[in-house]
């Protein structure tokens, strides 16, 4: 709509129109608002309302937040919303906002500190008036309280375990940093942040998790977690369903699901939140694209299909979310990543396999033969010893396991969650209650 030569919002008929979003014309504040609708369209239970009263108690919501474009324009929404409920002087917010950040600085690295941005952040918003609290949780908690072990793959795709060698990586950073590539690495890191992260969730005894992911975002999740070999766990991460965690009911949101990478680019502009955003110091579009992880990859298509059809996007994330949870599951789970093993993946990797060789023939080919019988020996890949325990492993931790040297990582062995709490409590910078 145009008004002589100015283009009009079409949502309030009055304001001169700054965005096209979904071939339609906003203004900024229409635009807002269009946007921060579709976050409490799925934050619109009565743990998200306000109370009213004396002696409120307040539901405890954690939101992983990485401080990249997409989770900080959910916080900004929600803080805005918190602005909105407090000019009612008789009521209480309803819920009091945990932000948690895996810190995976020495193994991704960034341009700049996120406890300054998060110092910002409170600067920015005056946090202070708000239920909120911020925790950073070092990425190697993960294997504090555990047991690190020599995991391996064997060539029958056996899992086997034993201690791990002296001069072996001791902490999750180190093993993250001898990772043959990114795309393995990454893999491996997210594994991490997603254990560290429910194990908060537990501890802090929350009935919510909010995840930060757009639609974008998501339905790249839908292609790498295929390409990953780890396509039973689309459900789980792309769906907002009640999971029951440690005996406790968790809902688990995302409540950007229905905006798209470009709506946050617009939105992340218009409200100029690029100072606070945490800034990586690799630039993966400098990389090509075997350099790249999978994820970066699927992402990098998206970027293409989401400004030139929406439709392409909201497809994808639609299909994955009518995916289920499979039903033939007898308590198997993987020694690296915790997740579900539905079927044993070690019996379709032997179908598919070609087992059969041919014997040396050169003196060079004996010699290699030697040299990986000795290796053999030396990684323990020994059926009968006594010193290894046979564990199970998903089809995509396989891989990524498979794709190191020797076929063998050093991991932490996965433990109670609740032995965490007295780690994870050392790491809450503040907590405001009113």
């Amino acid at each position: 709509m145009t008004s002589g030569s100015i283009r009009v919002c079409s949502r309030c008929k009055t304001e001169p129109a700054v965005i096209l979003s979904r071939k339609e014309l906003f203004c900024g504040s229409c635009f807002i608002r269009f946007i921060s609708g579709k976050q409490r369209r799925h934050m619109g239970g009565d743990k998200f309302k306000v109370r009213f009263g004396t002696n409120i108690i307040r539901e405890n919501v954690v939101f992983p937040c990485s401080f990249g474009k997409s989770s900080l324009v959910l916080l900004d929404i929600i803080f805005q919303q918190f602005n909105e409920q407090l000019k009612n002087p008789r009521v209480w917010i309803g819920f009091h906002l945990d932000v948690v950040f895996v810190d995976d600085g020495e193994v991704s690295g960034y341009k700049n500190d996120v406890k300054e941005i998060i110092e910002d952040i409170k600067k920015e918003y005056d946090t202070e008036r708000f239920p909120v609290s911020f925790t950073i949780i070092p990425i190697d908690a993960y294997s504090q309280g555990k047991q690190m072990k020599r995991i391996l793959v064997t060539p029958e795709f056996e899992t086997l375990m034993n201690q791990m060698f002296q001069g072996e990586a001791k902490t999750v950073t180190e093993m993250l940093r001898i990772a043959p590539n990114r795309a393995s690495r990454d893999d491996l890191q997210k594994v991490v942040i997603q254990e560290l992260i429910m194990s908060h969730v537990i501890e802090q005894g929350a009935t919510a998790l909010i995840w930060g992911h757009n639609m974008s975002s998501l339905a790249g999740q839908v292609l790498a977690l295929t390409v990953k070999g780890r396509g039973s766990e689309i459900h789980r991460h792309l769906t907002d369903y009640k999971d029951e965690i440690a005996g406790k009911e968790i809902d688990v949101i995302h409540p950007l699901r229905d905006v798209s990478q470009g709506e946050v680019e617009k939105f992340i502009k218009f409200r100029k939140l690029e100072k606070l955003l945490l800034i990586t110091t690799q630039d993966s579009s400098k990389l090509m694209n075997k350099q790249k992880t999978v994820d970066e990859v699927v992402l990098q298509y998206y970027d293409t299909v989401d400004t030139a059809d929406d439709n392409i996007v909201s497809t994808v994330v639609r299909t994955g979310a009518k995916l289920a949870e499979p039903k033939n599951y007898d308590g198997v789970k993987c020694i690296v990543c915790g997740g579900k093993i539905y079927n044993d993946p070690k019996v379709w990797l032997r179908d598919i396999t070609y087992h059969g060789h041919r014997g040396p023939e050169t003196e060079l080919e004996k010699e290699l033969l030697k040299e990986w019988e000795a290796n053999q020996k030396i990684n323990g890949v020994i059926r009968d010893s006594d010193d290894f325990e046979t564990r199970s492993m998903c089809y995509g931790c396989i891989v990524t396991v498979g794709g190191h040297a020797k076929s063998t990582i050093t991991w932490p062995v996965r433990t109670d969650m609740a032995q965490k709490k007295e780690i994870l409590d050392e790491f809450v910078i503040d907590e405001e209650d009113d």
